[in-house]
This record gives structure tokens, sequence and C-alpha cells, in this order.
């Protein structure tokens, strides 16, 4: 009977899809650098589209001390899988757009995609950590005040700044979303609240976006062109606050989304142990074929899990022994993030079963 499950898992592993909580970010392993034309692979372009790349990955902006990296930046081309150039369109900085009159210009870049699992093997010989696909959303509340008025950096309003932030988000790997600006927000949150340092109205003004995270600034524009202001953020109930004096807009937004990004990848990036314990899970829920299939490709697709074999089936529960690749913890704050598995406490079965959960389905 295990045999003929694990078949059919199989099957609909390949078949069946399964849709994410937390957002999936898929060009973690290509990068775009500015050319100016007669690039190619033995640029010295490719070397910073490699560290841009593992910027992204690991969390980590910072490679002085890790030697296995810095040979293979030197060596960068051994890892392209593929490249080519083409033109987009990237933030102007607030002294380009006095100039050109626009959020954004014309940029030539070389495209470079590395080979995903030469750069696991790097990063594991390496010993930095991995973060993976499945990203927490940060959800950004910046309100600006240029004394004209008080209002959101949205897509529609203050799009110069609005374009900045999203850009520097993607270049690690971050999803962001920016408020809508529309009659909810108005009502639910307005920009005087931050200026009054009263965040009471936030989190119930974040819900309708369903954020993981909510990052908080207000600025001040100065009539030399800087602001002053501060960012806020909470993780694990812990308050981060940073306070930023005259600074270039674009310095200024990088105080903030920066401290939040190195934050959350503390959290999250899985720095493996070399222990790899193996510990026995209890899954319980599972409805169809296709839920045994979704939670097989799930824990297997983990930074946290080296690997998960399944071990006995009955009826709606599936067990696995789980080979770890880093903490509890680090399995546990991937779990929460997901939403997918829930965990349960029998305890007439804690002896018997090292992890106990409940399957809350593909779509959560």
């Amino acid at each position: 009977m295990l045999k003929l499950v694990q078949r059919i898992i199989l099957i609909l592993f390949i078949i069946c899809p399964v849709a994410q909580s937390a957002e999936r970010v898929s060009d973690l392993y290509e990068a775009h650098v500015p050319v100016t034309g007669g690039e190619d692979i033995n640029a010295p372009v490719v070397k910073e589209a490699l560290r841009k790349v593992l910027v992204k990955v690991t969390g980590q902006s910072n490679f002085d001390d890790f030697p296995l990296v810095q040979n293979a930046l030197d060596e960068a081309k051994n890892y392209v899988r593929e490249f080519g150039f083409h033109t987009i369109e990237v933030p102007t900085t607030l002294e380009e757009k006095q100039r050109l009159g626009t959020d954004v210009r014309s940029q030539r870049v070389m495209r470079v995609v590395f080979l995903r699992g030469a750069l696991l093997q790097l990063i594991r010989s390496a010993g930095l950590g991995l973060w993976s696909q499945n990203r927490p959303s940060v959800l950004v509340w910046l309100a600006l005040d240029d004394y004209a008025q008080q209002q959101w950096v949205t897509q529609i309003h203050s799009t110069h700044v609005a374009k900045q932030l999203q850009y520097m988000a993607s270049e690690r790997g971050l999803p962001l979303t920016l408020p809508k600006g529309d009659l909810d927000d108005d009502f639910a949150l307005q920009p005087a609240e931050l200026f009054a340092r009263d965040y009471s109205r936030i989190n119930t003004a974040s819900i309708r976006y369903k954020p993981d995270v909510v990052l908080s600034g207000q600025a001040v524009q100065t009539s030399a062109g800087l602001w002053i202001g501060n960012w806020r953020y909470v993780i694990d109930d812990e308050e981060y606050s940073y306070e930023v004096l005259e600074a270039k807009p674009e310095d200024f937004l990088a105080v903030g989304l920066m401290s939040l990004i190195d934050k959350l990848a503390q959290k999250y990036v899985v720095v493996s142990n070399g222990n790899h314990s193996t510990l026995s899970m209890r899954v319980a829920g599972l409805q169809t074929f296709a839920d045994y299939a979704n939670v097989d490709r799930y824990l297997n697709g983990l930074a946290a899990i080296e690997s998960a074999n399944l071990s006995s089936v009955d009826g709606d529960v599936i067990v696995f022994q789980v080979q770890l690749n880093g903490s509890i913890d680090q399995l546990d704050n991937a779990l929460a993030l997901d939403k997918k598995l829930s965990p349960i406490a029998d305890l007439s079965l804690t002896h018997t079963y090292d992890l106990q959960y409940q399957w809350l389905g593909a779509d959560q």
C-alpha cells in the first residue's frame, strides 16, 4: 500500500501545482546589470551580476569573509546558464528627475541567468545561509510632507518614490506592496497619524492587503531637497525604529528598507548546522491524493528541510522522516510564514512523533 501511495504521489507531484501563501519570488537566480556596449560573458559586469544574485539568495550583502565566494566571483562566467541584452526602465534619482522631468529612464542592460544547482553547491560549501523563494510580503506606509501637503506614497501619488522603493526591494528579492491611496485607505489611516507617531490604527488599516510585515515611515522634505524622518516596523512583537536626519531621498528609503530586509534575513535565512537531525513528522487532515502530493512537494521544497521521506500512510494521516537542514526554530519560522501546516499537540502521540501538524491546504 505504501509503495502504491508513493507512486501516486510521484505522479501528482508532477501534475499538481502548489499554491503559495507567502509570495514566491521567481527571479532569484537572475540579475540585470548596466552595460555600455561590447560586453560579453567575460566582462566584469558578469561578476557584478553574480554578486547581486548571491545577495538575493543568501540575504547577505557582504562576502569579504568568504574566500570561496570571492573565488567564484572572479570566475563568475563558470556559473552562467544564459545571458542576453535588452533595454529596461529604471527609476531616476531625484537629481535626474529634476533634470529629465521623468520618473524613469531607459537603461541598456545585460540579463544574466545563473545555474541554480551550481550556486546552491557554492552557498553550502562556503557556509552561507539560504533564503528560499517563499518570502514575506511587505506593505509600506510612507507619508511625505513637501510643505505643500501630506500624502501617502502610492502607485498614483509620489510615483517617483514608489518606483524607487519597488526597485530597491526587487534587488533584494523582497515582495513589496504600496497602499492604493483610495477612499478606504483615507478612512482607515491618515498621513498625519504617522507624523504624530500614532500607530494605533496601522494594523487595522493594513488588513485588506494581507501583508506579513508592515513598514511605516514619515519624511519631511527640506528646502535643500533632503529628507528628515523616521522608519518603524515590528517583527515577532519587537519594535524597531530608525531616525534619519537630512538624507538624500534614495538614502532615506534605503535606511528603512534595507534594515528591514536584513532583519527578515536573520529570521528566514537557513544556515545548515551540519548535523542534519532526523525527526518524525505526522501530518493529519489530508483529504485527497493531491493533498499527499502537495504535502510531499511542500516539505521537500523548504530550505530548512534537507529531505522529507514518506514513512507511512493511514487514512488522512501521513508520516514523514524529516532530515533538517537547519534548526527547529528555522523550520517553525518557515511554516508560520507559509501557513500551510498548523502545529497540533496530541499528548497521546508525543512519545511516537517528534512533530505534529494539521494540513491546512495548498491554497492557504
